[in-house]
């Protein structure tokens, strides 16, 4: 599992939405936060880039809010 800070991980969201903070963990991907599938993708490639990561994009998961996307880029993930 890599470790990241959550707050990290929150301000690398607002970078993407490119929001000043009200991004909080059970901020919702899709609606809250109006992401499409797109945007997810575009985003997993920023957290790659930023957190010097490899995300294993081949398990399934239930992730609806910043913090179900939080723990399953832990849990899926491996530092380069």
């Amino acid at each position: 599992m890599v470790e990241i800070e959550m707050q990290e991980f929150v301000d690398v969201v607002e970078r993407y939405k490119e929001q000043d903070r009200g991004i909080v963990p059970e901020s919702r991907l899709f609606y809250d936060l109006e992401l499409d599938s797109f945007d997810i993708i575009a985003l997993i490639c920023l957290i790659e880039e930023t957190f010097h990561i490899s995300i294993d994009l081949s398990h399934e998961g239930d992730v609806e809010t910043i913090e179900d996307f939080y723990r399953f880029v832990r849990l899926h993930s491996e530092q380069d």
